[in-house]
């Protein structure tokens, strides 16, 4: 049930964002906003995620290994 919940609720964040894509295009607004949109929405939901399942340690210390300088 869990997995049905967690599924619903992207779904959900998902469908906003195709709405406020489509409502910024027709307010003359540019991909790009719109595309950084869906992916700032859905960051926080992944690094919740990951914090539940306890891997946002070896998740931070592989970003900073590979930060690109």
């Amino acid at each position: 049930m869990k997995s049905v919940f967690l599924g619903g609720l992207a779904s959900l964040f998902f469908s906003a964002s195709f709405i406020l894509n489509r409502s910024m295009e027709l307010t003359g607004g540019s991909w790009v906003w719109s595309s950084s949109l869906r992916f700032f929405l859905m960051v926080p939901f992944l690094y919740i995620i990951v914090f539940i399942r306890g891997d946002l340690k070896p998740l931070t210390d592989h970003m900073k290994s590979n930060m690109i300088t």
